[in-house]
């Protein structure tokens, strides 16, 4: 059961507001009722990035959920032919980053660094896994929201290919 707002130390309080404030978007929380997304508050930490910090790796294995709360990200690939790497994403408030290599622990597909000093919510999947024991049925609907983000990003990416062709 979630802890009382009063008992709740100021980063446990930061993530339950941001959750909140996420819930009745087109987030990956959506699904999430109110009860859900409180339960769900206690599996996230708070990591803090200075500017120019690499988040992420290209190729590393990936074993959590990123969630932008403050700052700006910048997610870069380097694709097979060519050498120049390519900003496939400027990544701000709300914005989440890992999502294909979660669940699962895939090879990250982009470089992400910190162009401001960035806050980011972060669920391993160790504590995803914890939370899908006590809560299976929450646990579906935050799968349902990422693949529902991940079927909008795949839309979009096939229609900017579309416009080269």
């Amino acid at each position: 059961m979630p802890e009382e707002d009063s008992a709740l130390d100021p980063v446990q309080k930061l993530i339950r507001q941001f959750l909140a404030d996420k819930a009745g978007d087109s987030s990956i929380f959506h699904f999430l009722d109110h009860d859900e997304l409180e339960f769900a508050a206690d599996y996230f930490e708070v990591v803090c990035y200075p500017v120019g910090s690499v988040i992420v790796q290209e190729g590393e294995k990936l074993d959590y959920l990123g969630i932008v709360t403050s700052g700006k990200l910048e997610a870069r690939h380097k694709p097979t032919i060519g050498n120049r790497e390519i900003t496939i994403a400027l990544l701000e408030k709300g914005a989440h980053f890992g999502t294909i290599s979660f669940p699962g622990g895939r090879s990250a597909m982009a470089t992400v660094v910190a162009e401001e000093e960035t806050e980011v919510l972060v669920l391993s999947q160790g504590k995803f896994n914890a939370f899908a024991d006590r809560q299976p049925a929450a646990a579906v609907k935050l799968l349902q929201g990422i693949i529902e983000v991940l079927t909008i990003r795949l839309e979009n990416a096939i229609d900017r290919i579309i416009l080269f062709y």
